[in-house]
């Protein structure tokens, strides 16, 4: 009997290890003028991706660059969708978005630059937002965490995700 059960707790560890969820979410009520509040973030520590969900515009994905202790921080953005790879790829040369995260504070920070010698539509237009403070090029805020994790369990996850926590 010790057997059939362990052989079914073994079982039923290994169908869950890839449906673990290692997911933080916050929600930001003080992102503006570039986002609107209630504005929440995910941030998916296993497929090492950060989304951003403003209410009724839309969402904006990020790839996970760097994780260190309990900074996060992202690369340019991966996807937004309802815009074609041609609109993506001239976002990008208009302006670079980073979004960091210090996770021990809860506090997140996004970096709207515009790149370097750039030009078209969208540079002239993220350009003379900023000259006329309608959009800033830097944000940082205090957001609100939703734990969905113990200490222990955070830490066990990290773990096994091979994050560092200091």
């Amino acid at each position: 009997m010790k057997k059939i059960f362990l052989l079914l707790f073994t079982i039923f560890c290994l169908l869950n290890i890839n449906s673990v969820k290692a997911e933080l979410i916050y929600t930001c009520d003080d992102l503006a003028p570039n986002y609107k509040p209630g504005t929440t973030i995910k941030v998916d520590l296993k497929n090492r991706i950060i989304k951003l969900s403003e209410p009724t515009v839309g969402q904006e994905y990020y790839n996970i660059e760097t994780i260190y202790g309990h900074l996060i921080i992202s690369s340019e953005v991966k996807n937004i969708p309802g815009i074609t790879e041609d609109e993506l790829k001239e976002i990008k040369m208009a302006i670079k978005t980073e979004i960091r995260i210090v996770t021990k504070v809860n506090a997140v920070g996004i970096t709207w630059q515009l790149i370097e010698g750039g030009s078209g539509v969208l540079y002239d237009y993220f350009k003379d937002k900023f000259d006329k403070g309608e959009k800033k090029q830097n944000i940082n805020t205090k957001c609100k965490f939703k734990n969905l994790y113990s200490q222990s369990e955070f830490e066990s996850l990290a773990a096994t995700l091979g994050l560092a926590l200091d």
